[in-house]
């Protein structure tokens, strides 16, 4: 059973947990609004699949190369430097 919920109403939760809209990270809040502009949510959860598994195995290669690094203040950062990194050799 699908349970629908009004963007409203996911703003409205977020600002009760957070005092404010902007206070959730960018990524979340372009999901939300995604999850609401996109006609083929199948569609869109499997690509978001793929990238969360593209983002694993980021994460665990980085945790391999520079063990006791990677935390929760900087998983962000790291993942962000990674994927450019890999952008950067896909182009040369």
């Amino acid at each position: 059973m699908a349970i629908k919920c009004r963007r409203e109403t996911i703003q409205k939760a977020i600002v009760d947990l957070y005092d404010s809209y902007d206070k959730v990270p960018e990524d979340s809040r372009v999901f939300i609004e995604a999850v609401y502009n996109k006609e083929d949510l199948h569609d869109f959860y499997r690509q978001c699949r793929e990238i969360e598994q593209e983002n694993k195995d980021t994460l665990v290669e980085f945790q391999e190369d520079y063990p006791g690094v990677l935390n929760g203040d900087n998983l962000a950062d790291v993942l962000k430097a990674a994927r450019a990194k890999k952008q950067e050799k896909k182009e040369t």
